[in-house]
Order: C-alpha cells, then sequence, then structure tokens
C-alpha cells in the first residue's frame, strides 16, 4: 500500500464524521506537505507546537476530497 492510498483510506473514514480535515506538518517536512497537496490538501496557515516551532497546517474538506477521488458526497 502506497502512502497516497494509505491518506485516501483514512481521509475517507474520517469524512464519513466530518466537513473538514487538519494536518499539521513540520516545516522541514517537504516530503510529507508535497503528499497532502497530491490528495488535495490546501495549505491554511501555521501553527505552534509545543516546543514553540511553527508548524505548516494543511487542510482538506470532504467537498474537495470527494470531488477529487469520485466518492459520494
Amino acid at each position: 500500500m502506497t502512502n497516497r492510498e494509505l491518506k485516501r483510506l483514512m481521509l475517507d473514514h474520517a469524512f464519513r464524521y466530518f466537513e473538514r480535515v487538519v494536518f499539521l506538518v513540520g516545516p522541514e517536512n517537504l516530503r510529507s506537505q508535497a503528499a497532502l497537496e497530491k490528495v488535495g490538501a490546501k495549505r491554511a496557515g501555521g501553527r505552534l507546537d509545543g516546543s514553540g516551532e511553527v508548524n505548516v497546517l494543511f487542510e482538506i474538506r470532504r467537498q474537495d476530497f470527494s470531488g477529487r477521488f469520485g466518492l459520494p458526497q
């Protein structure tokens, strides 16, 4: 199973209950940032973590995810 397939399964499950999913990614973790963008997540700002470092905040909404993967809305 690839990272993309795993994210798709997790998001499919999450969107049964929520309209929006948020991810926090370290600023140096460009690989994860790119992977999230590939599944349709959008940058939505930043947020401080417990150590005071600013993480990149990504979000994806059910309607955007459903349209991208052809899932029922």
